[in-house]
């Protein structure tokens, strides 16, 4: 018996090691990746109701949000930003600053972060001024009031960024925040772009020099492979033009583009051309562009803006809450689907021959967060009201790409923070929520147990 009681004591000296929620990713394929693999050109598939995280429920709707960040290593889309604004759960008592993956091959939902409780959230200030919890994580409070085009994903480091901007509605959180002194619609300055890492399951955010840009009102974060660094423009017409975040040295560094500056406001959509290095901007309000063409480029190599003066147009207006724009890398082409403004439908831009043309119809969408996935060449469109549940549709405009290589589960979590900064700190626990592996811990305590007693 003396044997048990020490086997317990030293079992609960262990530190718990949390399984992060994504752990495993890319899954095995379901049925209905075979009817995506079956969709012929230019059509629409309305998956079966993906399968609800089962702590967290489904990812629900989120407006003035275009983007959904796509990992290909991972297969998964990862969905983030407030819908309603000010809005919280009465019933899980949690703020909407909800982080949400989107696993492709699976149809399902899992929940990375479940947000802040209004009624228990206790943070403190470390000296870098960023909100953090008792294992030193920094914490994302109310970060992000809308995820316009400022969602990326750093395919280089596999992990999940994002902008703050955090548009003061979150006043029920004021009474807790006021604790640690921060005040309303606080958030940090000097920083990085939020980052979440799938394999440890943790946020992170670093402190830079001072002078770095903050994020605001539909502005726009893409992340460019060939350069390993994110690009960022702030909506309008700004100075500097654009900035570049170096996550290697954690610098920004702002930029005076030469060219002809947009004619649009915020609230762009936009997408990258990983084969000319460029991105696609355009349809922004606040103002809506007056003239006969509402979509500019912005070239990579030189630092440059382009007007292309397209042939055909999709129309001026195609904000982030209005439509959603991606580079289909397969085709070659801009697939731009407008849902809320006229003309209606899924419009293509060519960049081989400059010109745009409408390719067809949308199923009635009405709130979309969208990616794209080179592998299927489909776009996946989760369309949902805000706050509310909705459905997954997957539009293809040309061929089914050549099955490549499996991609392989992502990596378990090492025993460092993995991202250098002072404030990311230790693990959260799965589904952030604290759970983890206590029923794997669990049944190894009884597995020694009964050892013990057959001794």
């Amino acid at each position: 018996m003396e044997r048990v009681a020490t086997a317990v004591f030293l079992f609960f000296l262990c530190p718990v090691v949390a399984v992060p929620p994504l752990a495993g990713l890319p899954g095995t394929p379901g049925p209905h990746i075979a009817q995506i693999q079956a969709m012929p050109k230019n059509s629409w598939l309305k998956l079966d109701l993906p399968a609800a995280d089962p702590t967290y429920g489904r990812c629900t709707g989120r407006s003035w949000g275009a983007r959904a960040a796509y990992s290909p290593a991972l297969r998964a889309g990862f969905y983030y930003g407030e819908g309603m604004h000010g809005w919280w759960d009465s019933t899980t008592r949690r703020y909407y600053d909800t982080l949400w993956a989107y696993d492709i091959l699976g149809n399902r939902w899992i929940c990375c972060y479940p947000g802040a409780n209004v009624d228990t959230l206790t943070l403190t200030l470390d000296a870098n001024g960023f909100e953090i919890d008792a294992t030193g994580q920094p914490i994302p409070v109310a970060q992000n009031v809308h995820g316009y085009e400022m969602l990326a994903f750093d395919t280089d480091r596999q992990k999940f960024a994002f902008m703050s901007c955090p548009g003061g509605y979150d006043t029920v959180l004021d009474a807790r925040r006021n604790l640690w002194g921060v005040g309303h619609g606080y958030r940090p300055s000097n920083c990085s772009p939020w980052m979440y890492d799938p394999a440890s399951g943790k946020f992170q955010l670093q402190k830079t020099a001072p002078g770095a840009p903050g994020g605001g009102f539909g502005d726009t974060l893409v992340y460019v492979p060939s350069l390993k660094k994110f690009w960022f423009k702030k909506g309008g017409q700004p100075d500097p033009d654009v900035w570049y975040y170096d996550p290697a040295a954690n610098t920004w560094t702002g930029v005076a583009a030469t060219g002809p500056k947009p004619p649009f406001g915020i609230d762009s959509t936009c997408c990258l051309d990983t084969r000319r290095n460029r991105i696609y901007i355009g349809g922004g309000s606040y103002p809506v562009a007056s003239g006969p063409n509402a979509f500019w480029i912005y070239d990579l190599n030189t630092n440059a803006w382009i007007d292309p003066q397209p042939s055909g147009s999709p129309g001026n207006g195609y904000a982030t809450a209005y439509a959603f724009m991606n580079y289909d890398s397969v085709d070659d082409v801009v697939i731009l689907v407008k849902y809320n403004s006229d003309p209606k439908g899924v419009h293509i831009y060519d960049p081989k021959t400059n010109a745009w043309t409408q390719a067809g119809s949308q199923p009635g969408l009405t709130e979309v967060n969208a990616f794209y996935d080179p592998a299927l060449n489909v776009v996946f469109a989760h369309n949902a009201y805000d706050n509310r549940e909705g459905e997954m549709w997957v539009y293809r405009y040309g061929d089914v790409p050549a099955a490549g290589p499996a991609p392989q589960p992502l990596p378990p979590p090492s025993g460092s923070s993995g991202g250098g900064s002072s404030s990311s700190g230790n693990t959260r626990t799965c589904g952030a929520s604290g759970c983890g592996a206590l029923g794997l811990e669990a049944l190894i305590l009884v597995g020694l147990l009964a050892a013990l007693r057959r001794r």
